[in-house]
């Protein structure tokens, strides 16, 4: 069936009888798919460049390749290249083969080089105007068509075939082509943009042969001025105006409506850009400009500066009503990264600058843009990076402008907040070099390295590193690591991020260093009275090894020692040492440090003392 359409259509795709094309040599039409009288280019490559071998010779489909018939000729360049320009016979829509060959005197089987290619050939549909009024004659011309079939006219490709939209029919001549008296009316349709189709076959969906022709119905004749109207007539810069307009084509593109025709001319945006509704109005707001004058003369166009299709309005500039801005920021101070809230009345709609500085013209920095609505904003602030000091927020509106507009809130920034992290060691009391675990936690971990420093208990400001640590991403950090071997005493350990700058995070705790000296308490004498040496104090003030008392010498021989209540030397600690007694010391108490028992009995000394620790 579909051959027969074809056949019936079109005619026969007509072909040469050709050798196989040799290897290399190639053409082709560009573009593949044109009109009928349309001028196009053939080319080809791989040919034989060799003058004794002769032109290339193009021959139209159905014809023997002699070259007394050839349609068209092309001398080869040196690199085996050759192109011509073209026109497109006068066809009917259709598929065709094209034969083109070097030697062509042999006209049953012409020797190499030969190659053969395809062209599409397009139907035409073109009516004489792009819109019209509905029941209006609108005439036509094409060409492409098969003259065995009347050409019939859709309103969409949905629709084909059905009657209800068929908008008419053309029949073509004898060469495709239509004649003077082709025309069809515009359906009373509602008036828009659609897409029609041109077809024949049109039952054969897929299969047959169709033109898109894109129409407008219109309800605006072709002979209409274009109107402009812009309402409120009067108003103040920086204010809406409506511009409204009537008569404008459906096919022309969308509306530009410029402050002044000038603007065209020198190549400025428009105010507005609408698009042309289906009766051919238009309907937009623009913001009134700031040209410095009393009066403006809008100007709207389509296809703008190659067509006629115009108008003018004119716009009386008013003066613009200052408003009584207000500015609010709460709270009124706060340090760097601090968020702050601001609130705006009495503004006028659209944007509103918001600036710190330290005073008018000095230390700016841009804090945020707000939008007022209906004259009131609402916008969060955050405190810049700022040495501490008295400032203003400011908010404007036209900030650079003579009418500008601006209030003002006085500010306070203050120091940073200083982060008040710890550290802390698992013992207070340590031989030099022996492993000891220092901790610490609240520390900024975006702060970079804590510095451990050490030095005398005396030093306000240590300046011995010991160790340096990154705190995790808890703030926390836990190190092992070898005790300062310096001399026996209290030192002060100090760590601290930052510790260049004036003010920073910084943690304090004591440590104490002893090297060795072991507690001596010497228990016994007249009449069983405790005696204790200076020896034994200093002893435990640099006690060591908490676990380990020294020998004593041999005491005399005591007395019958009489009954007496438990002494505990007592060592807490801040390294204090002083007495208690055992009946003063309330049930589950436990002091820090270091707590010595003697009991006063002549047993031999290892076994009179007890460290409870």
């Amino acid at each position: 069936m579909l051959a027969c359409l074809l056949t019936a259509l079109l005619g026969p795709i007509v072909t040469t009888a050709s050798p196989a094309a040799a290897a290399g040599e190639a053409w082709s039409f560009t573009p593949p798919s044109a009109l009928a009288g349309q001028t196009i280019t053939a080319s080809g490559t791989g040919w034989d460049p060799d003058p004794y071998t002769g032109p290339v010779y193009l021959f139209l489909p159905g014809i023997d390749p002699n070259p007394s018939n050839a349609w068209m000729s092309a001398d080869v360049s040196a690199d085996g290249t050759w192109s011509i320009e073209v026109t497109v016979p006068s066809y009917q829509a259709g598929q065709y083969r094209f034969f083109a060959c070097q030697i062509c005197s042999f006209i049953d089987s012409p020797g190499p080089p030969n190659a053969e290619t395809y062209l599409n050939v397009l139907a035409v549909f073109t009516p004489a105007v792009s819109q019209a009024l509905p029941n209006t004659s609108v005439p036509v011309t094409g060409s492409g068509w098969s003259p065995n079939e009347a050409v019939s006219l859709y309103t969409s490709i949905g629709t084909l075939g059905q009657p209800d939209s068929l908008v008419g029919t053309v029949m073509p001549i004898s060469d495709g082509t239509f004649d003077n008296a082709a025309a069809f009316t515009v359906p009373g349709i509602p008036a828009g943009k659609y897409v029609f189709v041109a077809c024949q076959g049109c039952t054969y969906g897929s299969e047959a042969l169709t033109v898109d022709v894109p129409f407008v119905v219109t309800t605006v004749p072709n002979d209409t001025l274009q109107t402009l109207a812009v309402a409120p007539a009067k108003q103040a810069v920086g204010e809406d105006v409506s511009v409204s307009g009537t008569g404008w084509s459906l096919t022309d593109g969308d509306v530009s409506v410029y402050a002044d025709i000038a603007d065209l001319g020198a190549g400025l945006d428009p105010l507005a850009t609408t698009t042309v509704l289906s009766g051919g109005e238009i309907n937009t707001t623009v913001t009134v400009p700031d040209r410095g004058v009393d009066s403006l003369t809008l100007y709207a166009c389509q296809v703008c500066g190659d067509s006629d299709l115009e108008a003018r309005a004119t716009l009386t500039i008013a003066e613009r009503s200052v408003p009584v801005p207000i500015l609010e920021v709460q709270p009124t101070s706060g340090a760097p990264d601090d968020q702050l809230q601001a609130t705006g009345t009495g503004w006028l709609d659209g944007p509103v600058t918001l600036v710190i500085r330290r005073s008018a013209g000095v230390g700016r920095v841009d804090l945020a843009t707000a939008t007022a609505v209906d004259g009131v904003f609402e916008q969060e602030l955050a405190v810049p990076d700022m040495d501490p000091g008295q400032a203003e927020i400011v908010a404007c509106q036209l900030c650079s402008g003579a009418d500008r507009i601006e209030d003002i809130v006085a500010f306070t920034v203050l120091s940073p907040q200083i982060d008040n992290p710890v550290i802390a060691l698992d013992r207070r009391s340590v031989e030099p070099k022996a492993r000891i675990t220092v901790s610490g936690a609240d520390w900024a971990p975006d702060d970079g390295e804590v510095t451990v420093l050490i030095g005398p208990a005396g030093d306000e400001e240590p300046t011995d590193v010991w160790f340096r640590v990154q705190p995790a991403e808890d703030g926390t950090f836990t190190e092992e690591v070898e005790a300062p071997d310096r001399d026996n005493g209290q030192y002060k350990v100090v760590a601290c991020q930052r510790c260049d700058e004036s003010e920073h995070p910084v943690a304090t705790a004591p440590l104490a260093i002893n090297g060795g000296l072991d507690l001596l308490l010497v228990v016994g004498g007249a009449g069983g009275g405790l005696a204790l040496l200076l020896a034994a104090l200093l002893g435990v003030m640099l006690l060591r090894r908490p676990g380990r008392v020294a020998a004593s010498p041999e005491p005399s021989p005591p007395p019958t020692p009489t009954a007496r209540p438990d002494v505990r030397l007592v060592m807490d600690d801040d390294l204090q040492v002083g007495w208690q007694d055992a009946s003063d010391r309330p049930a589950g108490f436990k002091l820090p440090g270091i707590d010595i028992v003697a009991r006063l009995d002549p047993a031999p000394l290892a076994d009179n003392v007890e460290v409870l620790r």
